[in-house]
């Protein structure tokens, strides 16, 4: 198939693309969020910028693990604190309670959901966790400045993927760590990834996040891990049952943008079998982000106004 490009020596300008301060607190998202969606900040939840404490204990609690790649790193713990967010709880929070929006001039919830931690930093680890989050009735985008952790299948339609439809759902983080619904929060430091066991997994969603890039790291060089482990894993995803290995599959249908460097979980990707063992892939471009009507809520993009055309009176 023939075909023909351009570049700068045509005239192409390069875009620029959206900065990590878009997902920072008091940026973009954020201020989306605190317009017509939902803020979550430390446990603390405010709808269309209005606090609403009765949905804290609704939606959002905290948790603490091990993020055993962040523990590969010698000035950090791996002990990662996160505000856990119950996604069917909180979509049964928007549809019970719509009025919250309409009072505040909406309208209607803007499919925005923006959750932070004051307290993270890159040696301070502090992330957001969506669970149960396997079924969704609308179209939302989740955005945090902090590594996002998503817990088990994700918009599959239904708790077993057996039923119901995805809905175009996007993550974005920091960086964006993929965890079997077999995870345990009880895992020990400085275990092996044998110990940890995966079981097979669907997530449906557009995912934009940072990477520690290739290059130079200390008194050695490092790889970025590439494309097949820009979502991250903690799991043996090719256990060994019973002498026999087996090869857990990870079913995503969706994108991925790579759009920032990581700054808070920045410890460079040492490797399979290090703290995981890689899952079958089974990605897939989502076809329905084709169609613009159908792409996740407020996707990062770049507009440029060109003049092509004038006429001088």
């Amino acid at each position: 198939m023939g075909g023909s490009f351009q570049t700068s020596a045509h005239g192409v300008a390069m875009r620029q693309t959206p900065q990590v301060g878009s997902i920072k607190p008091g940026g973009f998202f954020d201020h989306k969020a605190l317009d017509c969606g939902v803020r979550i900040e430390d446990g603390h939840v405010f709808v269309a910028g209005t606090r609403q404490a009765s949905w804290d204990s609704v939606i959002a609690s905290q948790a603490s693990f091990i993020d055993f790649r962040e523990q590969q790193n010698t000035h950090k713990t791996g002990i990662t604190t996160v505000t856990d967010i119950n996604v069917q709880a909180l979509q049964q929070q928007i549809t019970s309670q719509a009025s919250l929006f309409h009072y505040a001039g909406c309208g209607s919830f803007n499919g925005v959901v923006y959750a932070t931690r004051a307290g993270a930093t890159p040696t301070n680890l502090e992330g957001i966790r969506l669970r149960n989050g396997e079924a969704f009735s609308q179209k939302i985008s989740f955005i945090s400045n902090t590594p996002v952790y998503i817990l088990g299948n994700f918009n599959c339609g239904s708790a077993d993927c057996s039923s119901g439809t995805r809905q175009s759902v996007s993550v974005i983080g920091d960086a964006v760590t993929i965890l079997s619904s077999n995870w345990k929060d009880s895992y020990a430091a400085n275990s092996g990834p044998s110990s940890r066991q995966a079981v097979d997994t669907t997530v449906n969603a557009a995912v934009v996040a940072g990477i520690v890039p290739s290059g130079d790291c200390g008194n050695t060089s490092c790889y970025s891990g590439g494309f097949e482990n820009y979502p991250r894993f903690l799991e043996d995803w090719t256990p060994k049952v019973n002498g026999e290995t087996l090869k857990r599959r990870l079913k995503m249908r969706g994108a991925f943008a790579q759009l920032w460097n990581s700054e808070i979980a920045n410890t460079p990707w040492k490797g399979d079998n290090a703290y995981y063992d890689a899952p079958l892939r089974d990605w897939r471009f989502d076809d329905n982000f084709l169609v613009l009507e159908q792409l996740p809520v407020e996707p990062p993009s770049t507009i440029q106004a060109v003049r092509v055309l004038w006429n001088e009176q």
